[in-house]
């Protein structure tokens, strides 16, 4: 459901998610898993966005943010095949964590 006016409009749910000190939450737009890269040319997708950040973990949530960019980087640096050149940014990357 988009946040925004669409053509079929559902209600949004409402969930309730009990935190303990020291969770992580993680909120990102859909930019960071449309990434282009990789040896096959492939898209990054969540799956792998959710593995990255489970390899990534790191105690200060700043050294994490270093790993993931360049873990992006990494997947970009790729040749593309097409046009010879490292793959580039096709969408927005927004992804805010925060440490409870």
């Amino acid at each position: 459901m988009p946040i925004s006016i669409y053509d079929k409009m559902d209600p949004f749910n409402r969930q309730t998610i009990n935190l303990l000190k020291n969770d992580r939450l993680y909120l990102f737009s859909d930019g960071i898993s449309d990434q282009f890269g990789g040896p096959n040319g492939k898209r990054f997708m969540n799956n792998s966005l959710k593995a990255a950040l489970l390899e990534t973990y790191a105690p200060e949530i700043k050294d994490q943010k270093r790993l993931l960019e360049n873990r992006i980087n990494e997947w970009q640096a790729f040749i593309n095949p097409k046009t010879g050149h490292q793959y580039s940014q096709v969408d927005d990357i927004c992804l805010m964590g925060v440490k409870v």
